[in-house]
């Protein structure tokens, strides 16, 4: 099991997409929701942005694993330059590309800005190094990640139904087509020789080959100071570490397990300070039209509508849920082996959260993440391959003690505060007799979960 160095300065990196999954290679059978793509995708883009390193993919957990026949196209492809060796190397479908300092004593640039000439048309950027169409906004589009070369340095990019190479005035690279069906459906990769940097991007299905190159064309990276500076990133290996004890995630331990009206006390993520917390009341609501608009995560009503799982009066609306046989991106690829049509339904949990502390506690971490747990001889296991059913994987998209931007999950709690709030979620409908909250507390480790039974 991977377990990070420093949990609390990734929640705060993450922000209000706080936790990332660290996934690993199997193959397996999955319901997933429509959106299972692009949130696969943007969880291997975050991964890199907050490790600052490659991960592995894991996908949910499973017995029913099926290998799918690959095509094999193994080939390595050398290029030397004047201060790198790049290797670009293809098996199965996953694209290596390293690389390799010829010049030791070459130093990246300390700092550097990253620019655009060309955008497409109606693109426009959203927050540093993102863009998107002014009527898509917050989907597709392009994204980028700098990497600052500090070391010979491999990167690994599974899902690669085949790649290309790229040039332009000021840098080299390859462009990686991925499966059609994803929302991010090619990666471009730029080596910036003289800066020593490399730049990522992911292009949305939104924006076509033709496009992608014009707007790589008109990339430049120059030096400047720190404040000017384009953040960027160092592979790091060592961000997250191997623990010597392997703990089988899948278990729920019964005293973990508290019902509705039941008092849990806690220690909030990284802080030393004494809450506790309880669930008052759980609805069941096909509508969200009543609720604040304000209290939902940044666009996430208007994403809803525009995707068609919410009409115009906020109904909720039912959509065709895949069951996907998934490859584990090196010598097989996702695979929908059936579909069918399910209602959705918005959780709606009405909280009392207590600060039993006589101090005041600043950006205390409100997170819980619903989950579906299956209960079998009376012993409980969390079925993490159906969060893929959940929006968000879980993540509470409602929250009515909520902070600002990416502190949306984070509030101050003045001494013996005691604050009652609501969380929703939305689930599909026969889920609902699975559904339990995962309540992370102190250090997130597994034997100090808390597990809330929400079913209904």
């Amino acid at each position: 099991m991977k377990k990070w160095k420093n949990m609390n300065w990734a929640l705060k990196q993450a922000g209000e997409e706080a936790v990332v999954e660290i996934w690993d290679k199997e193959e397996e059978d999955h319901r997933f929701s429509e959106n299972y793509q692009s949130r696969k995708e943007a969880l291997f883009e975050r991964a890199k942005r907050e490790n600052s390193g490659r991960k592995k993919r894991r996908m949910w957990r499973t017995a029913a694993a099926v290998a799918l026949t690959a095509v094999m196209i193994p080939g390595t492809v050398y290029a030397a330059h004047k201060l790198y060796s790049v290797y670009t190397e293809q098996n199965g479908y996953q694209v290596e590309y390293s690389v390799k300092q010829n010049e030791k004593e070459k130093k990246s640039a300390a700092f550097v800005k990253f620019s655009l000439e060309y955008l497409p048309e109606g693109m426009v950027q959203t927050e540093e190094l993102k863009y998107s169409f002014e009527n898509n906004l917050n989907k597709g589009g392009l994204s980028f990640i700098l990497w600052k070369i500090e070391e010979d340095v491999t990167y690994t990019f599974p899902y690669a139904v085949n790649y290309e190479d790229i040039q332009t005035t000021d840098a080299e690279g390859i462009v990686i087509q991925k499966p059609d069906d994803w929302g991010f459906n090619r990666q471009m990769i730029l080596l910036f020789e003289e800066q020593g940097y490399v730049l990522e991007c992911y292009a949305g299905q939104d924006v076509s080959a033709k496009e992608l190159q014009k707007v790589a064309e008109g990339i430049a990276l120059t030096e400047t100071s720190e404040e000017e500076a384009t953040t960027a990133y160092a592979y790091d290996p060592e961000n997250y570490e191997e623990e010597s004890a392997q703990i089988d995630p899948s278990n729920i331990d019964s005293e973990q397990i508290y019902a509705e009206g039941d008092w849990i006390n806690y220690k909030p993520v990284g802080e030393d300070a004494e809450f506790r917390l309880k669930i008052e009341n759980i609805e069941v609501l096909d509508s969200i039209a009543d609720l604040d608009e304000e209290n939902f995560t940044k666009d996430y009503v208007k994403e809803l509508k525009q995707d068609g799982k919410l009409d115009e009066q906020g109904n909720l609306q039912s959509y065709k849920r895949d069951t996907i046989k998934a490859g584990n991106g090196i010598d097989s690829l996702d695979k929908v082996i059936d579909s069918k049509k399910v209602k959705r339904k918005f959780l709606y949990l009405t909280v009392t959260i207590e600060n039993k502390s006589n101090k005041n506690v600043s950006d205390v971490f409100t997170w819980p993440v619903l989950s579906i747990v299956q209960e079998e001889n009376g012993e409980f296991k969390n079925d993490e391959m159906e969060r893929g059913v959940l929006e968000y994987g879980g993540e509470p998209q409602y929250l009515d003690i909520h902070g600002k931007g990416k502190a949306f999950y984070y509030r101050d709690f003045t001494a013996n505060e005691t604050v009652t709030c609501h969380i929703g979620y939305i689930i599909d409908e026969d889920m609902l007799n699975n559904g339990f909250i995962w309540f992370p507390t102190d250090d997130f480790s597994e034997e100090n979960m808390c597990w809330i039974d929400v079913r209904q």
